[in-house]
């Protein structure tokens, strides 16, 4: 996918009022050679990036609206089995299945290209599997101003359904973000914030129309 983040108004200089514009896919790409891609033209999109070099192109001077998330070793008692969820996206290079390891506690993540031979996600420097802690989904608004799946425009600013897959159990909840300074604040049923497991975290970003191609689903 043609990754973008392209919000509010450009200063021309990548920044906006309030929040900086790490990269945006229609500007000049300074920073093209901290991005890998390991795939033939017209294939899978596998492609890297050096986050760490990243961030040295938002300047000392931006401060973001800090909000601590909140987190728990404590495994979830509460919502169903979920213990395998399959994301559905349309073309098979971009599905993906993700496993639970009850062991470790965390969701293994597989890429089914090839759906009779998922591969393994892994970092590409280590080759080591990347596992996630905690699996959020949240629903948008999705628009494809380009006419094309490959660069859609999601509405991250609002309110909007949301699943949480943590520790084998799935849990339903609401996400919210009010201004682009702020991050976005998952809710569960019981309108309190959601507790994370320590690790990594997986945001989904996936659209919310019924009756697309575009699902998770989860047993």
């Amino acid at each position: 996918y043609h990754a973008r983040l392209n919000v509010g108004k450009n200063s021309g200089e990548g920044k906006t009022e309030g929040y900086y514009v790490l990269f945006d896919g229609n500007a000049a790409k300074d920073w093209k050679a901290h991005f890998t891609y390991d795939g033939p033209a017209g294939g899978s999109n596998k492609v890297g990036a050096d986050i760490a070099a990243l961030l040295d192109y938002i300047p000392d001077s931006f401060k973001s609206t800090e909000r601590a998330w909140l987190f728990s070793d404590e495994v979830p008692t509460e919502g169903d089995k979920a213990e395998t969820v399959n994301v559905t996206w349309g073309p098979a290079y971009a599905n993906s299945l993700l496993e639970y390891d009850a062991d470790e506690g965390v969701y293994y993540r597989y890429m089914l290209e090839d759906p009779s031979s998922p591969t393994e996600y892994v970092d590409l420097k280590t080759g080591n599997p990347v596992t996630f802690s905690n699996v959020l989904v949240q629903f948008v608004d999705m628009d494809y101003p380009l006419g094309v799946g490959e660069a859609p425009k999601p509405t991250v600013l609002g309110t909007g359904n949301a699943d949480y897959f943590i520790g084998g159990k799935h849990i339903s909840g609401v996400w919210q973000r009010e201004e682009m300074e702020e991050r976005t604040v998952f809710y569960g049923a019981d309108g309190n914030e959601i507790t994370l497991r320590p690790g990594r975290t997986l945001i989904i970003v996936m659209d919310g129309k019924t009756g697309n191609r575009r699902s998770v689903s989860y047993q």
